[in-house]
């Protein structure tokens, strides 16, 4: 009987210990500057990456018909075509700090995953965190 529970016990933990290692190469996503994705070339084609940049508001093309975003990101190490499909995020502007998940393509465009753009201003938030700021410095000088 402990002989036939520890086998199977042993079989169970095995399943469980393959199945966790077999799908974290699966989900695993690089997280790459505009100049290392491009570096990487042909290797890097088809495969999950992330990368993160600001908005280069000049670029920006909305097409309200077929829902299409062109944009560029951009870092220290170059500028980068984006092509989103799905409405246009309200927080899409020039200066916005953006993490596009995705593929990159031979064509030298990334092609955004569904649900794979992530746009923060920083801008609303560094105003909402001085406004806040200010209160408290308030509150404590007059001890409201």
């Amino acid at each position: 009987m402990n002989r036939k529970l520890l086998i199977g016990s042993l079989v169970t933990i095995a399943a469980i210990l393959y199945l966790v290692i077999s799908n974290i190469g699966g989900t695993s996503t690089y997280y790459l500057t505009v100049g290392e994705l491009k570096a990487k070339g042909p290797s890097i084609y088809g495969k999950n990456v992330r990368v993160a940049g600001t908005v280069i508001g000049e670029s920006i093309q909305w097409d309200p018909d077929r829902l299409v975003l062109r944009f560029e990101i951009a870092d220290e190490s170059g500028r980068l075509p984006v092509i989103y499909y799905g409405p246009r995020p309200d927080m899409l502007r020039d200066g916005a700090s953006a993490v596009v998940e995705g593929k990159y393509t031979p064509e030298g465009v990334f092609k955004v995953n569904p649900g794979g753009l992530m746009l923060k201003c920083p801008s609303k938030y560094e105003e909402k965190l001085k406004e806040s700021n200010s209160y408290l410095t308030t509150k404590r000088r007059y001890r409201i």
